[in-house]
């Protein structure tokens, strides 16, 4: 047993003393065209784009502030243009919300409305909804309206 532990000894002192100096190389972080984030020892050599400098974490394990690099490939998009993009994404999610909104309240409606309902199954055929299966639909129809239609008149 003790000839065991030896060789793990040795073994963690060899992988300590690789892992040294990759300890103190310089990372970079990078957003590609996809919006996804990147991190590596060298900045991407053909990213058009902006890539920040990042300080490793010290010894005890607290998070140095990272600091931009001065090695900017590209300069990043305007202020306006992402505040363009920004008001874009809220005005297609509104309309999505509306959207959605409309459905829920056509469907509690017909639910409401209808004593009798009929679904049409993946084998194309069409059935009645029992009653739990209609009072299952209206709590769903509910909850979409509590979830879409916030702040809006029915």
């Amino acid at each position: 047993m003790i000839p065991n532990m030896k060789a793990f000894t040795l073994i963690g002192l060899a992988l300590m003393l690789v892992s040294v100096p990759t300890m103190s190389e310089q990372i970079y972080r990078w957003k590609d065209a996809n919006g996804t984030v990147h991190f590596g020892t060298k900045p991407p050599e053909a990213f058009k784009g902006n890539v920040d400098g990042m300080e490793k974490p010290n010894a005890i394990g607290n998070e140095k502030p990272s600091t931009p690099a001065s090695n900017e490939l590209n300069t990043p998009p305007a202020a306006s243009q992402n505040q363009t993009k920004y008001e874009e994404q809220l005005r297609q999610l509104d309309t999505e919300k509306r959207a959605a909104c409309d459905r829920a309240l056509a469907n509690r409606k017909s639910l409401l409305n209808s004593h009798r309902i009929q679904i049409k199954q993946a084998d194309g055929t069409y059935r009645m909804l029992s009653h739990e299966e209609k009072l299952e639909q209206l709590r769903d129809a509910d909850e979409a309206i509590t979830a879409y239609c916030e702040g809006r008149e029915e």
